[in-house]
């Protein structure tokens, strides 16, 4: 496997405070990918990990969903997916 997505539970609710703890999560989440070569940010929650770069981001990401108590759903493909516009 080459590549994993990464999709991490957003907001669990629709309050203000449920909210804050999702971006909370997310500027964690930018963070911890500071300095891991090879993701890339889908969206405020998805991330596309190159696994040619080592485990790295990918172990970031699921840690820092784990510390926040947020679900991770990891799906692992052997080419980039189609779906990913790259430059």
């Amino acid at each position: 496997m080459k590549y994993a997505l990464i999709i991490i539970e957003g907001p669990k609710g629709s309050t203000r405070e449920d909210y804050a703890d999702a971006d909370n999560l997310a500027r964690n989440i930018g963070t911890s990918l500071q300095g891991k070569a090879g993701v890339t940010k889908l969206n405020q929650f998805a991330y596309l990990c190159s696994l040619e770069h080592g485990l790295s981001g990918l172990t970031a990401l699921v840690a820092a969903a784990s510390a926040r108590n947020s679900q991770s759903r990891t799906l692992f493909f052997d080419q980039e997916p189609s779906f990913v516009i790259s430059k």
